[in-house]
Order: C-alpha cells, then structure tokens, then sequence
C-alpha cells in the first residue's frame, strides 16, 4: 500500500482492537505508525534495504516488548497500527520477508502498486477513516495543540509523497546520488511513471486537506476567544 492506506487503516484496525477495551489510543501516534516501516526508503545510505528489517513483524515484536511491560494492554493498538504495515498492506502489494531475519520466505499477493484492487483498498481506508473520525474521534482529530509535535509528523511523510509525485525526478536524483544504497532508483521512479499516480496523489491530498481543517477551526476559535475578551 501507499502511505495513504498504510496510515489509515492503522487507524482502523487499531480502534477495532481498541474500543472493546475501552482505549482510546493517540489518533496521530496511530497514523505514524502505520507509516513508520516505510522509513526504510530513506535509510539506504546507512545499509538497509526496503522491506527488511522495518517490514519484520519479528523485529516489532522484540521493539513492542519494553513497551507491552511498561503500558500492558495499553500498547496493543500501537502495535496493531505498525504490524498491520506488513501483515495487511504489504502482502497485499508485492511480497515480504515477514519473519526477516530468521526465515527467508516472502509472503503476498504480490499486486502492484498502483494496481485497481490496492487503489480501490485505500480509498475505501480512507471513506472509512474520515467517517469514523468525524463521528467518534473528531475531539482527537482537533487536539492539534496537545500533540502538535504528533501533528507535524503524520503530515510530513503525506506531504513528502504529494511532494514527490509533483516533482519527484530532481528530488530523486539527489537522494540517489547522496545514498551509498541505491534501492530508491528501483522503486520510487515506478511510481512517477504510473498513470494512476494523479488517483494517488489526490487521494493523499483529500487526507491532508481532512487533516489541516481542524487546525484552521482551533485558529478560528482562538481569533474569536481574544477578540471576545477584548
């Protein structure tokens, strides 16, 4: 999947885990996480390679340890919102060493990613999570200044790939250039090059537009609360 679907449907397998425990868990820190594997992408000059490491439900599994003792149950929808990364989106597109390192056997689909059946799951991931947010989650939609640091980083990487599909090529030179691992140049060049890009990018885009809006709200109501005391 793309940053989209992997981002909302950690919301949504999160609170599925979530709300017969009574947790309600960070909205953001849950859209980071369902993110976060992909971080790999970017880790190339330090050696490590797309879907190794980061896409290992083995190496989750031992990270989530000191945070299952600390937290217990607490840390479960966390934990669904990073594995879900690999056990939903990343076998549905491609194939992937889920038990990296210590079984050597990719699992998946092994769909494209730009392929209609991913495209049609995200966007269903994201129908979804703008409905379920507005109805059940929208305090924790606008709790911008609470978790502001929170805020930022689920935008950035939405950002980064409206970014890229605008004007990815010379921003792809230079991380290629300046990366010691040149997996990028298999990957990130396929994705210009797909005529579903523009569905991508918009979907991506009605996330960020869905995402700032309480934030322009929070502005509003602070304009209106010191005008008020004036």
């Amino acid at each position: 999947m793309l940053l989209l679907g992997h981002a909302c449907w950690a919301y949504l397998t999160s609170r599925l885990v979530a709300y017969p425990l009574g947790i309600k868990p960070n909205l953001y820190l849950l859209l980071i996480l369902g993110m976060l594997p992909d971080i790999d992408l970017i880790l190339g000059s330090l050696g490590v390679q797309h879907r190794t490491i980061t896409h290992s439900v083995v190496f989750w599994s031992a990270a989530f340890v000191p945070f299952f003792l600390k937290y217990r149950i607490l840390a479960l929808p966390y934990f669904v919102a990073v594995t879900q990364h690999i056990l939903i989106g990343d076998l549905i597109v491609g194939k992937t060493n889920i038990l990296w390192p210590l079984v050597d056997l990719k699992i998946g689909l092994g769909l494209p990613l730009f392929s209609p059946v991913n495209l049609i799951l995200e966007g269903i991931g994201l129908v979804i999570f703008a409905a379920l947010v507005l109805r059940s989650d929208r305090s924790a939609l606008i709790a911008v200044r609470k978790t502001r640091l929170l805020y930022i980083l689920a935008l950035v990487p939405l950002a980064g790939f409206v970014i890229f599909a605008s004007a990815g090529g010379p921003l792809i030179s230079v991380l290629i250039e300046h990366s010691e691992a040149r997996h990028l140049e298999k990957n990130i060049p396929s994705i210009l090059n797909n005529g579903y890009l523009q569905v991508a990018t918009a979907m991506h885009l009605a996330l960020i537009l869905f995402m700032l809006v309480p934030l322009f709200q929070v502005r509003s109501a602070s304009r209106k609360m010191k005008n008020q005391q004036v």
